[in-house]
């Protein structure tokens, strides 16, 4: 009878009350669909800007290959915003725009590649009186 009245009146271990970080830790915040649109949006815009730098790297696209000897001309890169602009005015074609840069660097070959992508933007916005 003694052990019955022990285990009765055994005090009882005390539940943890969660915190609030507990509650966040466990039920993180959901996302909105917006959220999960710009989040892959901006995903996919990262890998596409990677993509573009080594294509433009591997078709040498990076530095002026006319300019005088004596002339030193400070090595940029195109920058990939223009290029990607010149690419939508164009219509996708990197052929041509392509094209239009190295027309613009034989023309004017003391100016570098990022002058020449602006340029032929500029040129397609005058022609098309945009």
């Amino acid at each position: 009878m003694i052990v019955a009245l022990y285990f009765w009146l055994k005090p009882k271990p005390q539940k943890k009350v969660p915190t609030l970080e507990d509650i966040r830790r466990k039920y993180p915040p959901r996302k909105s669909q917006e959220q999960i649109k710009a989040e892959g949006l901006k995903e996919r815009k990262a890998a596409y800007d990677r993509e573009l730098a080594n294509r433009m790297k591997a078709k040498g696209m990076t530095r002026a290959t006319h300019h005088s000897p004596t002339q030193s001309v400070p090595k940029r890169d195109i920058s990939i915003s223009n290029f990607r602009m010149l690419i939508k005015m164009v219509n996708g074609q990197e052929d041509v725009a392509r094209r239009l840069i190295e027309g613009n660097l034989k023309l004017f070959p003391d100016k570098s590649p990022d002058w020449a992508c602006e340029k032929a933007i500029l040129d397609i916005e005058r022609d098309r009186r945009i």
